[in-house]
């Protein structure tokens, strides 16, 4: 008997190739002929299926590759060049944008960045990008009279030109927009520490002020209570004063006809004191 004509050999390629499989069962006659109609159904749904998961497998593979050219050639076609129009219009548009988030933090970054490279501006490409970033975000991020939109504004002008290749450093004009940038920038940090000198002297003066109110209203505390603890103790007697006298009395016609009655301590914490004829 032939090898492809064996059991072993049929149920193997029903496995590993049903098509084949099913042909040898079928011209050699194993299994009853039920069997036979089962297995046959059973592996040709198996090949049918195997042949839809490659097909799709296959879509999948053609679809992936032609997204990811497309995507390759979409990041080539966007990819910016340096010291071009183009990029200056990025780095403006990158800085309106960040401009309506922007915090006190970032705008003090920014005017300390400038401030701080002011004398190398034109050193790389790199420098450059941030001064036109940085200026772009200073003069979108605040009116035209605001002097720090004025920085933004002056460090946008001295350095765009210069990195796009249109000027050199060395031109008149650019020599000109670094002295009056550098001269914006002085001005601005110079009136900046003085704003911090005035307020930390009025911290101070309000300070020494407070504190002198502190003590004389203490010291009048005090002397209150010493007064008071030092003042005599009536004891509950009624007496008798004038309206305008300094002086109280135990008897009623001794205190003149506008004399009225009253406590003796109500008559000592006013300050009066004993009549020398009646109450001494």
């Amino acid at each position: 008997m032939k090898i492809y004509q064996k059991t072993w050999f049929i149920i193997l390629m029903l496995f590993a190739l049903p098509p084949v499989g099913i042909i040898l069962m079928w011209t050699g006659k194993k299994f009853n002929k039920i069997i036979r109609i089962i297995l046959t159904v059973f592996f040709s749904f198996v090949t049918l299926f195997d042949i839809l998961l490659f097909t799709i497998d296959t879509n999948e593979t053609a679809n992936n590759s032609e997204i990811s050219t497309t995507e390759i050639s979409s990041v080539a076609e966007t990819t910016i060049k340096s010291n071009t129009t183009q990029m200056v219009d990025k780095l403006s548009e990158d800085a309106k944008n960040d401009a309506k988030t922007a915090t006190d933090a970032d705008i003090e970054k920014a005017l300390n960045y400038l401030n701080s490279n002011v004398d190398k501006c034109f050193e790389d490409n790199k420098i450059m990008e941030n001064f036109i970033y940085y200026g772009a975000l200073l003069n979108y991020k605040f009116e035209d009279s605001d002097k720090r939109s004025k920085i933004g504004f002056q460090a946008l002008k001295t350095v765009k030109y210069v990195y796009r290749g249109v000027e050199s450093k060395t031109d008149e004009v650019t020599i000109d927009n670094v002295k009056q940038l550098k001269e914006m920038l002085n001005d601005y940090f110079a009136k900046s520490t003085d704003n911090e000198s005035t307020s930390k002297q009025e911290t101070s003066s309000k300070s020494a002020t407070n504190a002198t109110k502190e003590a004389t209203a203490a010291s009048t505390t005090t002397k209150k209570q010493t007064t008071t603890q030092n003042a005599p103790k009536g004891d509950g007697r009624t007496v008798y004063t004038a309206p305008t006298g300094k002086r109280y009395h135990f008897d009623p016609d001794c205190g003149g006809k506008n004399s009225s009655a009253t406590s003796l301590d109500d008559a000592l914490s006013r300050g009066l004191t004993p009549c020398q004829k009646c109450a001494s």
